[in-house]
């Protein structure tokens, strides 16, 4: 639990830091309130979650019976057993974390 809330302590801090940079540098983003910064750093958290999200799924058919399915499997690049792998989701528990942390900023552009 300890790791987690670091997790989304390092992860808000760096995403408010990466727009304050961004902002800073380039002007872009017509910052002018405190909520506005939280409402891009959600932003980038949520891309981060979607992209970390849909990053590790691995499809495969499990019925080594039904010969028409498993060479359809076949067909799709995995490295992973047809006989086990059905649908399977690896790496998204980072996604989630990116999704939960960008919930303090979203908590924080509606109580400011």
């Amino acid at each position: 639990m300890r790791k987690f809330i670091l997790f989304i302590f390092v992860s808000n801090l760096l995403s408010f830091s990466a727009v304050y940079v961004f902002e800073f540098t380039s002007g872009d983003l017509n910052i002018l309130f405190v909520s506005d910064y939280a409402f891009y750093s959600m932003l980038l958290l949520i891309g981060l979650g979607t992209v970390f999200s849909f990053s590790g799924h691995k499809v495969g058919y499990s019925d080594s019976s039904n010969v028409a399915g498993v060479v359809a499997s076949s067909l799709i690049e995995n490295n992973s057993p047809k006989t086990t792998t059905i649908s399977k989701l690896e790496s998204t528990n980072l996604g989630h974390r990116f999704f939960i942390a960008s919930l303090l900023p979203l908590a924080f552009c509606f109580f400011a």
